[in-house]
């Protein structure tokens, strides 16, 4: 019967400086990091240019005094 191990040498182990690493690539990332930017820039476009809210009355509802037990 045959061993199973080999009288051979032993297979050379990569160190550190025989591997160069290469940063992956993630083109899905950037692209939607720029979607979200747009669509918070709409949003916020959108709050800043809306003549139909009052913001007078936003501060006045949500600093009343009746408002204010429901967070406590």
């Amino acid at each position: 019967m045959t061993s199973p191990i080999s009288t051979g040498t032993a297979p050379r182990v990569a160190v550190a400086a025989d591997v160069t690493a290469i940063p992956l690539r993630r083109p899905w990332r950037w692209i939607s990091a720029v979607v979200l930017l747009c669509v918070v820039g709409l949003f916020m476009q959108s709050l800043l240019t809306n003549k139909n809210i009052e913001y007078p009355a936003i501060g006045r509802y949500l600093f009343d005094t009746h408002i204010w037990p429901v967070y406590g």
